[in-house]
């Protein structure tokens, strides 16, 4: 089997129907499907229940008996799977039905790849191949896991993981960009990733997780190399993650002032000149104008306001 589908459940029921219709509807049905249902909602258990998983080749039901979190989600089904590659997803992932198709070809004619991520520009599907951490690709790299497929030999032979006191996914990548011997990036669209109005994970992880990168390998060679593409990714989670989740989660000014000055001093402290970030400007990733907002970005709440009404976050 070439590629396993780690599927996370918890609150979310919203779009958990139209999400597992997606996987169903797939045009190439050979994928391992790993279901976790980490202690669900009441909503997401009766969704279950009128669901048939039947169409599945090869299914794999976990179930928790209270909520573990995302990292001990993936963490632990990692472990079960059979499969070359894994990708972890959740039910706001609404999968084009060439998704399987499409990387499983990919995956076939291209051996020996450690990650294949997500860079939408065309749609064609075409890719390019990168050996190293070169400026192309720092300028195309997201920080998410969820345009991300790595290799499962990878994640076993160096003890990868989600560091589970809190959910990490900056470190993942950091770590996968460090190891990485090839990565391709395809120009296609996945999936649609539709939004949350809550979170099932501590928002404020992500300082923590930026912490902990900052005082485990801030010291590295590979980290001095390299030093502009983490302090993006985490200058991204900050202003295009923490930020707009925070606020579409919570109406209550005390709360989005919390974190709007969480975010001003975590920034001023650890990146002072994070408004000349190399890659922030060369990014393929995200819309020029975009950029220029968020370099200009004033961390008021009416500002944070019309940054997110505009692009609509």
């Amino acid at each position: 089997m070439k590629l396993a589908i780690i599927y996370h459940v918890y609150k979310n029921s919203a779009s958990l129907r139209k999400s597992l219709e997606s996987i169903f509807a797939q045009t190439d049905q050979n994928f391992e499907f790993v279901f976790v249902n980490d202690y669900a909602s009441s909503k997401v258990n009766q969704i279950i229940k009128e669901i048939s998983f039947s169409k599945l080749k090869n299914f794999t039901y976990i179930t928790h008996s209270q909520n573990l979190g995302h990292s001990y989600s993936f963490n632990n089904a990692v472990k079960a799977i059979s499969s070359e590659y894994v990708l972890y997803a959740g039910s706001n992932f609404i999968f084009d039905k060439n998704f399987i198709k499409i990387f499983n070809k990919i995956i076939t004619h291209n051996p020996n790849t450690d990650v294949i991520s997500f860079n939408v520009k065309n749609n064609d599907a075409s890719f390019s191949t990168f050996n190293k951490l070169n400026v192309k690709m720092k300028q195309t790299i997201q920080s998410s896991m969820k345009d991300k497929i790595v290799a499962t030999k990878m994640i076993r032979n160096f003890n990868l993981g989600l560091n589970e006191n809190f959910y990490s996914p900056l470190v993942f990548i950091y770590q996968i960009l460090f190891l990485f011997k090839k990565w391709i990036i395809v120009d296609f669209s996945h999936a649609k990733y539709l939004k949350h109005t809550k979170y099932t994970y501590n928002l404020y992880d992500i300082f923590e997780e930026n912490d902990y990168l900052l005082d485990k390998y801030s010291n590295t060679k590979f980290w001095r190399s390299n030093q502009d593409i983490i302090q993006y990714l985490m200058i991204i989670y900050i202003l295009w993650i923490f930020i707009p989740r925070m606020f579409m989660a919570h109406k209550e000014k005390s709360i989005r002032e919390n974190a709007l000055h969480k975010a001003e001093m975590w920034l001023r402290k650890n990146i002072p000149h994070w408004r000349t970030n190399k890659i922030l400007f060369k990014t393929q990733v995200l819309p020029k104008k975009l950029i220029h907002d968020l370099i200009e970005i004033k961390f008021k709440i009416r500002y944070i306001d019309k940054l997110i009404k505009k692009y609509n976050t």
